[in-house]
């Protein structure tokens, strides 16, 4: 199981955000579970990926942590996040490379990307607010 974080700037119910994985990805409704909290029990092998969503504040709204269970599936956190930005029409915020915790790239719904920078202050009390775009 790999996987990686993605914060979106807008909150979606379980539904919506589980219909936009769907469609992202060509996968049943049905292979994908949602929670907000790891599971007290053992995934069945029909859940292809699995997502936590927790609510936070700031300019970004929700943190979901994706667990990609099936090796057939394109992992790739740039292409995944692209397309969900368009799917949901709302930017999301991925890490990038650079090992300053303070950088990501900021995903449109367009599909450009930026890097941007976070407010560190904001950072540390679980904030995630864009400093420099």
């Amino acid at each position: 199981m790999i996987g990686f974080d993605l914060i979106l700037e807008k909150i979606f119910s379980e539904i919506v955000l589980q219909k936009a994985l769907s469609k992202s990805f060509g996968i049943s409704k049905n292979s994908i579970l949602i929670t907000d909290d790891y599971v007290s029990y053992q995934l069945t092998d029909d859940i292809k990926i699995w997502c936590m969503v927790n609510q936070i504040n700031g300019d970004f709204l929700s943190l979901c942590q994706f667990f990609i269970r099936d090796n057939k599936i394109e992992y790739n956190p740039k292409v995944i996040s692209r397309r969900l930005s368009y799917t949901l029409n709302t930017k999301c915020l991925i890490p990038d490379e650079n090992i300053n915790p303070l950088t990501w790239i900021m995903i449109s719904p367009d599909c450009s990307e930026k890097t941007v920078i976070l407010d560190s202050d904001e950072l540390d009390n679980d904030r995630y607010v864009v400093s420099k775009i």
